[in-house]
C-alpha cells in the first residue's frame, strides 16, 4: 500500500528535522568540479573531473557533460595577438538521445575537451600568440534541478603552463 502525504506534512517534516538540528530528510545534492588546462604532446586540452561529493548517487542527461557532448560546453577563444579577434570555431553538431549518466556517491568522473579538436586553424594560430579561453557549464538533471553554472579562463600560449612563472609582487609574467 503507498502512501499518500500532503505536501505541507512532508515539509513540515522536514523543517522540524532541521529546527531538533538533525540533517533535513533530503539531501540536496553536492558537486566538486575541477578543470585544468593541460598541455598534452603540445595540444591544448581541458582536463575535466566532476565529483560527486554526497551520500546518495546523482543522475545527470549525458548531453550536459562537457566532454561528452559539443553543445554542453561553452567555449570562446579570442586571439590576442597581433589584433583581438574571435577564433572560428568548427560548427559541430551532435544529436543526442535522452541518456542518463549516474555517478555514484563519491565517485568521481572524468574527461578532456582537446582545443584543435574544436577550433579551425588552432595549431596555426596559437603559435602566432596568445588565445584566452573562456569555458562554461552547467549539468542538468532529469528532476529538472540543474546544478550551478560552472565558468573559467586561461591563456594559451607556445608555452607549457609550468614554464610560466609570476614574479612574486609585480603580478608580472616572466618567460
Amino acid at each position: 500500500m503507498i502512501m499518500r502525504m500532503p505536501l505541507f506534512v512532508l515539509m513540515s517534516v522536514v523543517l522540524s528535522q532541521a529546527s531538533l538540528g538533525q540533517p533535513p530528510l533530503i539531501e540536496k545534492p553536492t558537486l566538486g568540479y575541477e578543470v585544468r588546462p593541460v598541455l598534452k604532446a603540445n595540444k591544448w586540452c581541458l582536463e575535466f573531473k566532476i565529483t560527486n561529493e554526497g551520500n546518495q548517487p546523482i543522475s545527470v542527461f549525458a548531453s550536459s557533460i562537457p566532454w561528452i557532448s559539443v553543445d554542453a560546453l561553452i567555449l570562446v577563444a579570442v586571439r590576442t595577438e597581433p589584433r583581438i579577434e574571435v577564433i572560428e570555431e568548427l560548427g559541430l553538431i551532435q544529436d543526442f538521445m535522452p541518456v542518463v549518466e549516474r555517478i555514484g556517491s563519491r565517485q568521481t568522473i572524468s574527461g578532456e575537451v582537446f582545443l584543435r579538436e574544436r577550433y579551425l586553424h588552432w595549431d596555426r594560430v596559437v603559435e602566432k600568440g596568445d588565445i584566452v579561453v573562456l569555458w562554461s557549464f552547467r549539468l542538468r538533471a532529469p528532476d529538472a534541478m540543474d546544478f550551478e553554472r560552472q565558468a573559467g579562463a586561461f591563456v594559451a600560449s607556445k608555452l607549457p603552463p609550468t614554464q610560466k612563472q609570476l614574479t612574486p609582487h609585480s603580478g608580472a609574467e616572466r618567460r
